[in-house]
């Protein structure tokens, strides 16, 4: 779902387009430097440790070439990310929506697009435009997340094991 305003919503439907938004001018513009802070603190966290010293076994480099590229992309992530607002809609929310969606962006005259979610949760790169739903955490939340990747990576692990 999006919320909107009805001239917004119009100039969608009739243009048959939507506009991001630079994450740069976002009402709560400080989400990618608490994302990082976090990414850093889960990395540096004991379970991050872990994580690291598993690259290592991967492949001598793979965790300094890991720590490179994020590190390039680090400042991409302020300047260079747009985003668009969309909600999980409920079947309860049918009739009213999100209240809270509607004080913030549906203005004087508001309106709420339902769309297919399936147009947004394809793993296609064909258009290069990602979409992911937002992880709320903190911290230590982060931090206990850090095993999973480990156990994901053990899958990869067995498979490029020499025999």
């Amino acid at each position: 779902m999006h919320y909107t305003t009805a001239e917004a919503a119009y100039k969608i439907i009739c243009n048959k387009e939507i506009w991001l938004r630079s994450a740069a001018v976002m009402n709560d513009f400080s989400e990618i430097d608490y994302g990082l802070k976090c990414l850093k603190s889960a990395w540096d966290s004991p379970n991050g440790i872990a994580l690291q010293e598993m690259l290592d076994r991967l492949h001598p480099s793979l965790r300094a070439d890991l720590t490179n590229l994020f590190d390039g992309h680090a400042e991409n992530l302020r300047t260079d990310t747009y985003l668009t607002s969309l909600s999980d809609h409920s079947d309860n929310e049918d009739n009213f929506g999100r209240l809270s969606m509607w004080r913030a962006y549906g203005g004087k005259v508001g309106v709420a697009l339902v769309l297919n979610p399936s147009a947004f949760s394809g793993t296609t790169d064909a258009m290069k435009v990602f979409s992911s739903p937002v992880l709320y955490a903190d911290e230590q939340k982060l931090h206990c997340m850090v095993p999973e990747l480990d156990r994901s990576f053990a899958g990869f692990r067995r498979r490029n094991e020499p025999p």
